[in-house]
């Protein structure tokens, strides 16, 4: 019984104290984003999120930039721009142009802007754009990688349940 109860102990603390787990429904969306001053939109990328969660993170990454010089010359733009966060409860999805980076340098400042539909597609945007001296033009391109997280009452009820299986089995 003592042993019981330790477990129990045990499982219940890690479930309080630890992060949550990454759920195994991750999607990627590849885009491409291309502007000579005005906002610009990719989507509806596929594949869809699956909408039965709360919460959700995402790990994006910009892999390319170009600044277009004088409207001849493409020079290579801001690099190593990546980020991460989350987005949930109450009510995540749909939603619309939620801010996930901000850029700003002498050539060029923009916001880059996610949203969801209603579906579970997603929308990569570039948006308050200003050119610095000579900028004419800028693209990008990347990845955003979204999935969902069990709420952690779901964790902790599951490992209950397990609990309860190997104390039924002695």
């Amino acid at each position: 019984m003592k042993r019981l109860i330790l477990i129990c102990l045990l499982a219940v603390s890690m479930a309080a104290f630890t992060p949550m787990a990454k759920a195994d429904n991750p999607v990627t969306w590849n885009f491409y984003l291309e502007t000579s001053g005005a906002r610009d939109d990719d989507g509806p990328l596929s594949p869809p999120i699956d909408l039965g969660y709360d919460q959700y993170l995402y790990d994006w990454v910009i892999t390319d930039t170009n600044v277009l010089i004088m409207g001849e010359v493409w020079a290579p733009g801001p690099n190593n721009l990546s980020g991460s966060g989350s987005f949930g409860p109450p009510n995540p999805i749909p939603f619309t142009d939620e801010l996930i980076y901000q850029y700003s340098s002498p050539e060029i400042d923009f916001d880059i802007l996610a949203s969801v539909d209603s579906g579970g597609y997603g929308t990569v945007s570039i948006d308050n754009i200003i050119f610095g001296q000579d900028v004419t033009g800028f693209q990008l391109n990347g990845n955003v990688t979204v999935e969902g997280v069990p709420e952690p009452a779901t964790v902790c009820l599951l490992g209950l349940g397990v609990l309860g299986l190997l104390r039924r089995r002695k």
